[in-house]
């Protein structure tokens, strides 16, 4: 099946809304010590401190936000969970600290989780997964283990001072273990260091010096790793360190962080925008950096006495899932201060056939407070041989009755400008039931069939305040990604062969064959087309070459081969 992308690519103009908060989206009574979330909606969260008593339900699982929360079946006795992974949408994979199992594996996105290595009674701080190996670091290094069916890979030396903490890949090869705590804390003489892989986790090089670490975050765009590494004392952290070689070398920077406030280890972002969480004795709730840690701003949101692996994601990392000291669950989707606009998508888009319209339903629904709006601008760029945008549609949508002035225009192949203006300005508070507007479209009979639907930015303009929303693709779940299927009725499929040039010859029917000096072509075919017939002999030789013009159902053509050699 031949695909191509439909991007909405449009401008955000962000004025200082002023809106923004955390909201408590869970309360279990009892530590939550990682998180791990697909997108808005879909997550896992795993419960347990080191010296748990292992009561049960150890794992949950969100399909809404965190609305509700769906226990998670265990093998009993699992100890602590120490961190989340899901490698794709089903499988999966649990760090387990205080044994006996220390890994889990899940194969129905978190639904059921059972022990993957035999033997083991290792107690696991991290867990990771490339297409070459599942990767786990370890606080205690007990004995081997065996892997069932799986490329293993554990990074550990035994002793105190390589125990391993964080995890972070900048692709599915390049990756990086950061360790400790420092052993001079226990007694020993060697600085706590990092590992290094370039082949997926498979083997693992000695990479530069640093603190311990529980968390290492990877920004794919720039190459670099940072991590915020405790103190000499193994007392909460306040200096950050970076790395930009694959870390095989670290160095400090000034994290800019006010006052000389300690934080927990862990470290979690998307792109350059990256978050802390303040320990409880600094008690000031999370820190956000924008540009990879050269300045930093207080945002609101819980504290906590762990290391607990809290969650940031979306467009530009908008929506942060944090926890607790008691157990609580918080979420933010604004960048925590309401400095961050959530982005919209690409709703549900109806199949529909040949000829036919369709509404590309622009969807914004995350908004947890109305924002000012006197114009929506933008560009969508789509695949205008398969659909082709007519205009903007406003009927039953946040915007029906209060448009002065709507237009959707080509601006080159595939890139087609649209702008909404307001009659005044106007509150817009986010709505799952109505669309914020419609992209109203025909389909084209060409060579594709289906597409994609996805959003990069979009453009929201109140007194000419404007700033630009960084690219990006997100969809609040997996039906959201806004996928236009074609409905290809009897015969379209072969229309859809020609324009692809594909061999169509199973519509013809030649005779009499062997012929003499005239033969006649038959076709039955969808719709009246023009089409180019070879007549190749039997030794593979094309004898004669000519083009036919079909009408709609059964038609005939007399081709004479007068002349033409037997054969």
């Amino acid at each position: 099946m031949i695909r191509h992308t439909i991007i909405l690519v449009v401008l955000l103009l962000t004025p200082s809304f002023g809106f923004g908060g955390w909201k408590q989206v869970g309360n279990f009574n009892r530590v939550v010590s990682c998180g791990f979330f697909s997108n808005e909606k879909t997550g896992l969260i795993g419960f347990g401190t080191p010296l748990d008593d292992r009561k049960q339900i150890t794992i949950k699982r969100t399909t809404d936000g965190g609305a509700t929360w769906l226990a998670c079946t265990v093998p009993a006795g699992t100890g602590r969970v120490s961190s989340l992974f899901m490698k794709d949408s089903l499988i999966g994979y649990a760090s387990i600290m205080n044994g006996p199992y220390s890994i889990l594996k899940t194969n129905d996105g978190g639904k059921s989780w059972q022990n993957l290595i035999n033997g083991d009674n290792e107690s696991s701080t991290c867990v990771y997964a490339t297409s070459k190996a599942v990767i786990r670091t370890l606080w205690f290094a007990a004995g081997g283990a065996s892997m069932n069916n799986a490329t293993f890979s554990q990074v550990f030396t035994g002793t105190n001072e390589d125990r391993s903490n964080g995890i972070a890949f900048l692709d599915d090869l390049n990756g990086v273990v950061t360790m400790g705590p420092d052993a001079t804390v226990f007694g020993g003489g060697s600085q706590p260091r990092t590992y290094f892989t370039a082949n997926g986790g498979v083997t693992w090089n000695r990479g530069g010096n640093m603190r311990e670490s529980w968390g290492v975050y990877a920004d794919r765009s720039t190459k670099t790793y940072v991590a915020l590494a405790e103190d000499g004392q193994a007392n909460p952290g306040d200096v950050l360190y970076r790395s930009v070689d694959n870390g095989r070398s670290w160095g400090q920077s000034n994290p800019s962080l006010l006052n000389n406030y300690k934080f927990t280890g862990h470290i979690a972002g998307v792109a350059s925008t990256i978050y802390v969480q303040t320990e409880i004795g600094t008690n000031r709730g999370m820190y956000r950096s924008d540009d990879l840690g050269n300045t930093w701003r207080a945002v609101g949101g819980p504290s906590n006495t762990r290391d607990t692996r809290f969650c940031a994601l979306g467009c530009r990392g908008e929506i942060v899932y944090a926890f607790d000291n008691n157990g609580a669950v918080w979420k933010t989707t604004d960048g925590g201060d309401g400095s961050i606009i959530p982005p919209p998508y690409i709703g549900k888009i109806e199949s529909k056939g040949i000829g036919e319209k369709i509404l590309i339903p622009i969807i914004y629904d995350s908004l947890p407070v109305a924002i000012p709006l006197q114009e929506i601008a933008g560009t969508i760029s789509l695949n205008d041989d398969l659909l082709q945008p007519d205009s903007i549609f406003l009927t039953m949508t946040q915007c029906e009755g209060l448009a002065t002035f709507d237009t959707i225009f080509q601006i080159s192949k595939g890139i087609w400008s649209f702008d909404i203006k307001l009659k005044k300005t106007t509150t817009i508070s986010g709505s799952s039931v109505k669309p914020l507007f419609f992209v109203f479209a025909h389909t084209y009979l060409s060579d594709s069939v289906s597409t994609p639907v996805t959003i990069q930015t979009v453009n929201f303009v109140n007194n000419g305040n404007s700033s630009l929303l960084g690219t990006c693709s997100v969809a609040v779940s997996n039906s959201d990604l806004g996928e236009f299927v074609l409905k290809t009725e009897c015969g379209d499929s072969v229309l859809i062969k020609a324009l692809r040039g594909e061999n169509v010859s199973s519509l013809f029917t030649v005779r009499p064959n062997p012929a003499h000096d005239v033969v006649t072509i038959s076709s039955q075919m969808p719709s009246s087309a023009e089409v180019v017939a070879d007549l190749v002999s039997s030794s593979g030789q094309t004898v004669a070459h000519q083009l036919l013009h079909t009408s709609l159902g059964y038609s005939e053509h007399q081709l004479s081969i007068e002349g033409i050699p037997a054969g």
